[in-house]
């Protein structure tokens, strides 16, 4: 998928502090960091370089910020399992940094990812085992507060303070995080690579040489039951045929602006077949991803009829995709179990489905349940055409106090045993697009694949 803007991402993280009880969301960053001497060094190459720093201090602090630029982070062998690695993330800290955060690789569940300092030196580290399977981003903050407010309103304000940080000695990053990429990550031929470009060298996909563009429109539509514009993003297929003998099948993809090379990729390789794919664009992503009646009545009852007057797509609900990332993924997933009648498949990647009305609420843990439309699903009759589902989660999505990654879990249980069909994948990554684009492009091969 396309790169996500920055604060779909890392909003997630505040929402899910926010909703934490107080011992865990107004959490505190250390005044005066720990000395390294309370965390033994699992890395071989740090530990020589604490013996270096012993003797020769500048020398060896030189040496070693020389050679980083472009080996960042630190990726070695991990002596006692041969299925993970240690990765050391690196930043060079200055005479006003008071501590440093990491975002990004496996949760811990107070939040808080400290580096520590080596020794007086201003080499700030932190050592993760990590699976070789893994490919996800991370990024740093950089004197973080000493407290973090519950409020979202004011964690928020504070985060656009103190954005996270990519890492500068990293060259496969962007503005607002870095890539990592194990050597176990399972491969992606869809992705289009430039002549020596490491395989994590991006985070948006790329056409590969030779492909030809599809076309991207904008539109605009009136809705009568929002009572409202809404901007329609519609992408057709290389060489799209609007008197074609067979339609196109349809993706109705909520975020998935910037996928057009990917689909064009997919197509011209025959791994999917050509399809349409409209995006509306949300206005109230809050509201509207809340599982909320109107915007899902909006989409069925508004948007399909639209699409399927002015473009060449399918009138069947089994050659329909609905899909979605995130809280998106919740809403998408959401329509499907209002309208099943409109949408016969859902892909989301990291659905949020800990979701509950309570859950933008003050002390939210105590006043509701994770897993709102879950139990929708439980309660409902099995449609007469049930969808299919594929659903996605990272093994770095287990947060607390409700994990994404148990959530789709849940769900991908109640669905199976209420006789939907579904497919679940667990990817080795995070919440961020990086993770999401190897599911992505499984689920859509999985859910354009004709009958057998």
């Amino acid at each position: 998928m396309a790169r996500a803007p920055t604060l779909v991402v890392h909003l997630f993280l505040l929402l899910a502090i926010a909703a934490a009880p107080p011992t865990i969301a107004a959490t505190t960053s250390p005044k005066t960091q720990k000395s390294d001497s309370d965390h033994p060094l699992s890395s071989p190459r740090l530990a020589a370089l604490a013996a270096e720093l012993a003797s020769a201090p500048i020398t060896a602090t030189e040496k070693f910020w020389a050679e980083m630029p472009g080996n960042s982070p630190l990726v070695e062998p991990d002596p006692d399992d041969s299925a993970c690695s240690l990765v050391t993330f690196v930043w060079r800290g200055d005479a006003e940094t008071r501590n440093v955060g990491l975002i990004g690789g496996p949760v811990i569940h107070d939040f808080n990812k400290w580096l520590q300092r080596l020794g007086a030196s201003d080499i700030w580290y932190r050592t993760e085992r990590i699976p070789n399977t893994a490919r996800f981003t991370y990024s740093f903050q950089v004197n973080r507060p000493d407290e973090w407010p519950i409020d979202v309103a004011q964690s928020t304000a504070l985060w656009l303070k103190n954005i996270p940080r990519p890492d500068p000695l990293n060259a496969n990053s962007e503005d607002d995080a870095s890539v990592v990429e194990l050597p176990d990550a399972p491969p992606e031929p869809w992705l289009g690579r430039t002549e020596g470009m490491s395989p994590a060298a991006t985070k948006v996909f790329l056409k590969i040489p030779g492909v030809p563009r599809g076309a991207v429109q904008s539109h605009v539509l009136r809705s009568s039951i929002l009572k409202q514009d809404r901007r329609v993003d519609v992408y057709t297929p290389i060489n799209y045929d609007a008197t074609a003998p067979k339609p196109y099948k349809l993706l109705v993809l909520f975020e998935g602006s910037g996928n057009a090379d990917l689909l064009d990729n997919l197509a011209m390789q025959k791994r999917i077949p050509p399809v349409v794919m409209v995006v509306p664009h949300f206005i109230d992503r809050n509201a509207e991803c809340a599982c909320s009646e109107t915007f899902a009545d909006f989409v069925a009852d508004e948007l399909l009829p639209w699409v399927r007057d002015h473009y060449h797509v399918t009138t069947a609900a089994d050659e329909t995709i609905i899909g979605g990332f995130s809280f998106s993924g919740l809403a998408a997933a959401f329509c499907a179990f209002r309208h099943p009648d409109m949408f016969g498949n859902v892909l989301t990647m990291s659905g949020s489905y800990w979701w509950f009305p309570e859950s933008d609420t003050p002390a939210a843990m105590h006043r509701g349940e994770p897993g709102w439309l879950t139990r929708q699903f439980v309660a409902a009759p099995l449609p007469a055409h049930p969808p299919r589902f594929f659903l996605a989660a990272g093994a770095f999505e287990d947060y607390y106090p409700w994990s994404l990654l148990a959530e789709n879990r849940r769900l991908r249980d109640v669905l199976a045993a209420k006789g939907y069909a579904v497919t679940f994948r667990q990817f080795t990554g995070g919440h961020d697009p990086v993770s999401w684009r190897g599911s992505l492009v499984e689920g859509l091969i999985a859910l354009t694949r004709e009958p057998e």
